[in-house]
């Protein structure tokens, strides 16, 4: 098994082996993140949402089917998983509220080696979550499609040492107290950034994104010949045009400074 991964220049089965992934959102990104790590064979998958399938859900988020509707996201996502994608893999899912159960979201990150953060919630919440993965020194993998014309998608690599998301992303003020991200229990009071009524989105743009954020973290793990991690992308699927760009870190950055 994973023979044809063992074959790749520079590339350690049992660095995968090792992880346990955390994945917030198991919607458009956070189901074909979820594929992509137990096909890769990673020890352990904790899955958190709130929501329940819907039918607008089916286009693109890959792991439910119509049976699926009205059923909770992570079971449906997990009955998905060990029938048609896992490999080996400890599969634990919670259906809950990240924000209101910010507290076990914070226990969950500290038994974890990596955290793809796929919660569509806004700045406010991304900020949350880095700073929680800088006080515990977890890589961070940040993901996200634009629902306008132009399908762009994004990724965000949030590394131990390196730029964090307050350092790249530009917040008027900072949304909580990063020096107590440890002690917070309930972050509900975190308002979502607005939202259109509508919003579109791809079986194939929220599957590139996933993919890119699957290489980027191989790129990381495995620090292949030639490592250069890029920590943000852009990607316009329209003209397929990619920008990549290495951030630099803040002096005065409200989480790592």
């Amino acid at each position: 098994m994973f023979q044809r991964q063992k074959e790749l220049k520079d590339f350690d089965q049992e660095k995968i082996d090792n992880q346990t992934a955390l994945v917030l959102g198991v919607g458009g990104i956070g189901t074909n993140v979820s594929i992509g790590l137990c096909r890769m064979g990673i020890r352990r998958l904790i899955l958190i949402d709130k929501d329940i399938v819907e039918v607008h859900n089916l286009n693109r988020q890959q792991l439910y089917s119509r049976e699926d509707v009205g059923k909770k996201k992570v079971e449906a996502a997990r009955e998905s998983l060990a029938r048609n994608h896992n490999l080996c893999t400890e599969i634990e899912v919670y259906h809950l509220d990240a924000l209101s159960e910010w507290s076990t979201i914070v226990k969950l990150c500290q038994e974890s080696t990596v955290v793809f953060n796929t919660i569509d919630h806004g700045d406010k919440w991304d900020y949350a979550v880095g700073a929680l993965c800088h006080a515990l020194s977890l890589p961070c993998f940040l993901g996200g499609t634009e629902p306008w014309y132009g399908h762009l998608m994004s990724t965000f690599c949030q590394i131990p040492n390196e730029p964090c998301y307050a350092c790249v992303h530009d917040l008027p003020s900072p949304p909580l107290d990063a020096s107590k991200i440890l002690e917070y229990t309930d972050i509900s009071f975190l308002p979502a950034d607005p939202q259109p009524e509508q919003g579109g989105s791809t079986s194939y743009s929220a599957c590139m994104c996933s993919q890119i954020l699957l290489a980027q973290y191989g790129t990381y793990l495995m620090q292949q010949d030639g490592y250069v991690l890029k920590h943000s992308t852009i990607v316009r699927l329209i003209n397929f045009e990619m920008e990549t760009f290495i951030n630099e870190k803040k002096s005065d950055c409200w989480i790592c400074k």
